[in-house]
């Protein structure tokens, strides 16, 4: 599976309410940061059916690893599309495929060998 790539406002028409959505949980980006990052090719974006995928590949000292930070559609779509971006992120040099989300998602995903890692903890520290 390869990340989708596209310069068509039309495919990101269809896209753009779904990551909306789906960026309702997450405070930190707006769709069109999404779509530029994809652009840019800081972010890449895998979609099947009615199901997309954000994957960013994090450079740590130790390991390298493709965090998959935005997620929505069907969750059985979801789960068959993991291990082809899994092989992706292989092929992109990661030896760590992460999911960062809600807490729904660990127990979604303990049957295909995700386990617990960390908690993060989130405090806005902005002023009124």
């Amino acid at each position: 599976m390869q990340p989708v790539v596209r310069s068509s406002s039309a495919y990101w028409d269809y896209w753009q309410p779904v990551v909306e959505r789906a960026l309702t949980a997450n405070s930190t980006h707006e769709p069109e940061d999404v779509y530029h990052g994809i652009r840019r090719g800081w972010h890449f974006f895998f979609a099947e059916g009615v199901s997309f995928m954000v994957v960013d590949i994090l450079n740590h000292p130790q390991v390298t690893t493709g965090q998959v930070w935005l997620a929505a559609g069907d969750l059985d779509e979801l789960k068959a599309m993991a291990p082809k971006v899994e092989v992706w992120a292989k092929e992109q040099g990661c030896t760590r495929f992460e999911v960062a989300g809600r807490k729904g998602w660990e127990g979604a995903l303990k049957d295909m060998g995700f386990r617990h890692h960390t908690t993060v903890l989130v405090k806005d520290i902005t002023d009124g």
